[in-house]
């Protein structure tokens, strides 16, 4: 929309009096609001907006670039004997220091999504992406609980379920549409799970263990229920968002 975010001045405004600058900047005063161009003009507010948290989406590049950097180099490091890392190092050292770094930059990342203001989408979905989303989220709740279940037959099917639903949750939200930040989340995550996903089977990473009908239970069963639960309330009160 011409305008947004953009103060005219000037004599008039095409055959409209315009008010005076000093009326928006005193207006500005009130509000608490600061151009752009003011703090590029001020060079301690702007130092001041960048390490005292101000940018959330600073923070929030930070952490992304910082967890899916560690994601995508465990997910396509050699596994060359001599040459693999988590092997050099042993996996408890390596998940250790796997871990810590993940979940530093995974707090970075949703404490600048958190504060990010919302901003103009970027992309706006079709109504049926949003009234049908329930159907890709429950599929991708049951199949990351099936990656923690005893193996079933959706385990030993997908071999990598985990991945797989977290793809069709990313896809899912992309589908939706959003502003710039939601668009960086999801079509990271989208784009990790395409990546992960096609190197673990070109290693031939298979799940071989023998299905028991247990699992699938458990995998549909709290999927769906978990489905039910975000859908009724739970994810306007996690996320502040109602799905439609």
């Amino acid at each position: 929309m011409a305008g947004a975010n953009s103060v005219f001045t000037g004599d008039a405004l095409l055959t409209t009096p315009n008010q005076a600058p000093s009326r928006d900047a005193a207006l500005f005063e009130t509000l608490g609001i600061q151009g752009a161009a003011d703090r590029l003009a001020n060079p301690g507010r702007l130092r001041e907006h960048l390490t005292t948290g101000g940018s959330p989406m600073t923070l929030f590049l930070t952490g992304l670039a910082g967890f899916f950097g560690t994601h995508f180099f465990s997910a396509l490091r050699s596994r060359e004997p001599g040459h693999d890392l988590r092997q050099r190092l042993g996996e408890a050292r390596y998940m250790g220091v796997y871990s810590i770094v993940s979940l530093a930059f995974f707090g970075l990342m949703l404490a600048g999504y958190g504060r990010a203001p919302d901003g103009s989408p970027l992309w706006t979905g079709p109504e049926a992406a949003r009234t049908l989303s329930w159907l890709p989220n429950g599929l991708a709740l049951i199949l990351l609980i099936a990656a923690y279940a005893p193996t079933g037959r959706i385990k030993r099917t997908v071999h990598h379920p985990m991945m797989i639903g977290t793809g069709l949750w990313a896809f899912a939200h992309l589908a939706v549409g959003g502003d710039l930040s939601k668009m960086l989340l999801f079509g990271a995550f989208a784009l990790y799970s395409v990546v992960s996903v096609t190197a673990a089977f070109a290693r031939g990473d298979r799940v071989m263990a023998r299905p028991r009908v247990a699992g699938d239970l458990i995998a549909v069963a709290l999927g769906i229920a978990a489905t039910l639960g975000l859908w009724y309330g739970g994810h306007a009160a996690m996320f502040g968002v109602a799905p439609e």
